[in-house]
């Protein structure tokens, strides 16, 4: 501001230029914890696009919350070895703390673990080892510490744990495909984990949910791979488009001076061949 001296006022509170952020009132920098790990790095949105960003991550972890839950209360309430091929993948991840790869035909001879059933193959050794390796660890410590059963149950909630943080992946795919969309972040979110069956074999001895944690660890990682065209530019600079590289290219072929686009042929045309020119060839001749 300016008074009639010429002289200039310090400036007042709301002269002053609010730090930019993806939203009013919101200071740049960092998003707070899983917010960040849901939406990614700071990006440009409306107020209410961030309102409603903040109304999906509130929704999403609800959905969170009530998945661990239903899935803890499913493992802790289903007994041991009922549902159908539990048995086959906890002899495998059993052969796999022995330091063994199972074959599909072979029947365990060890039944550590209470309530365990005979007469059982390891049908399941056609699966890769990797899942099964993870689910043997809270195995092996429980017949470690001489309770089995207490291991069996841990395995089940490691399973439990992992398919939430597929959940978590799921959420964090939508919101990076579709970032302006907050909506269909709490949709996918809802729709996979709140499944009765995505319950059921989450509470369950099975590797569902640790394949299904690697799965999603590998697709969010293709999925936040920039595209071509957005290589090379810096962390918070505007994205350029295709018009913006060809005309940066171009100044480079030119020694980085503009130059006048040229006239196609047909534009130069008459200006090449004036009228006394165009007369002279195609007018009368003398004599004629």
């Amino acid at each position: 501001m300016v008074d009639s001296e010429g002289e200039q006022d310090a400036p007042t509170r709301a002269d002053a230029v609010a730090p930019a952020g993806d939203h009013a009132g919101r200071p740049p920098g960092p998003r707070p914890g899983i917010a960040r790990l849901l939406w990614g790095p700071d990006r440009p949105a409306t107020d209410e696009i961030a309102a409603g960003r903040a109304r999906a991550t509130v929704g999403g972890l609800a959905v969170l919350v009530v998945f661990l839950a239903a899935g803890a209360l499913h493992a802790y309430a289903t007994p041991p070895f009922a549902p159908p091929d539990e048995t086959a993948h906890v002899a495998y991840a059993l052969a796999l703390a022995e330091g063994e790869i199972p074959r599909i035909d072979e029947f365990p001879e060890d039944l550590p673990i209470p309530g365990m059933p005979e007469g059982l193959s390891i049908w399941t050794a056609n699966h890769p080892p990797g899942s099964y390796a993870i689910l043997s660890l809270p195995l092996r410590i429980g017949i470690a510490q001489g309770d089995p059963l207490d291991g069996f149950w841990w395995a089940r909630l490691t399973n439990v744990a992992a398919a939430g943080l597929a959940l978590v992946l799921v959420g964090r795919i939508a919101a990076t495909v579709l970032p302006h969309r907050p909506r269909v972040v709490v949709g996918a979110t809802a729709l996979a984990g709140l499944w009765p069956y995505s319950v059921q074999v989450a509470g369950t001895a099975y590797t569902d949910g640790i394949a299904l944690a690697g799965t999603m660890s590998l697709t969010c990682a293709a999925v936040a791979v920039p595209p071509v065209d957005e290589v090379g530019d810096a962390p918070g600079e505007p994205r350029e488009d295709h018009h913006d590289r060809r005309g940066r290219a171009h100044q480079r072929r030119h020694g980085g001076q503009d130059h006048e686009p040229e006239e196609p042929p047909a534009a130069r045309a008459p200006a090449e061949h004036g009228p006394g020119r165009a007369g002279q060839r195609h007018g009368p001749r003398e004599g004629d």
